[in-house]
């Protein structure tokens, strides 16, 4: 069926949330409109490779695309702050290399408990971007750490029990953030 005036502008709007999120640039904003631009009949977004997001996001005008870690960390972000969740890959079943990640965009954001159980591996991307090279990765991590020690039921079970001793000291990320990539083909 055709779509609806009213399907038509749903989709031509964003929502104000994102706009008033302070933990995002507008990069990052820009980036979940491509997102959601992107989204298939079932609502995943299919990213086949990082190239697909860096040419839209520029910030030169009349530039040629933005760099692989602008395009990395729009992503990163995205997933922290609960905007989008990895939700899958499409790997080829002779070499198991990715061939897409797929993301579902959120038309609000998700808390970090929520988002957890869409994107399994989301805990793991906090604690490799605390600690992390880029700036902004590192102070939305650490927003967001801060914002869980204050909710403690928003915290992961797994979490939890690995920080249940306060005396004793904190322990590193599991890995170095620089070594925690996205996993699509550049």
């Amino acid at each position: 069926p055709a779509p609806t005036r009213k399907g038509h502008d749903a989709l031509s709007t964003t929502p104000i949330a994102l706009m008033l999120d302070a933990r995002l640039t507008p990069l990052e904003r820009n980036g979940w409109q491509i997102l959601r631009m992107l989204r298939a009949a079932e609502g995943i977004s299919p990213l086949a490779n990082l190239g697909q997001l860096r040419r839209y996001l520029t910030s030169t005008p009349l530039g040629v695309r933005a760099g692989y870690d602008t395009a990395r960390r729009v992503l990163m972000v995205l997933r922290l702050t609960g905007w989008i969740s990895l939700v899958g890959q499409h790997r080829d079943p002779l070499t198991g290399h990715v061939l897409s990640e797929l993301y579902q965009v959120h038309e609000s954001a998700l808390d970090f408990r929520q988002a957890c159980v869409l994107d399994a591996r989301l805990h793991e991307l906090l604690q490799a971007c605390i600690g992390h090279e880029n700036n902004l990765v590192y102070r939305v991590a650490i927003h967001i750490r801060d914002t869980l020690a204050q909710a403690p039921g928003a915290v992961p079970a797994a979490h939890q029990e690995q920080h249940h001793d306060d005396d004793a000291p904190p322990s590193p990320p599991p890995s170095k953030a620089s070594d925690y990539r996205v996993t699509l083909l550049e």
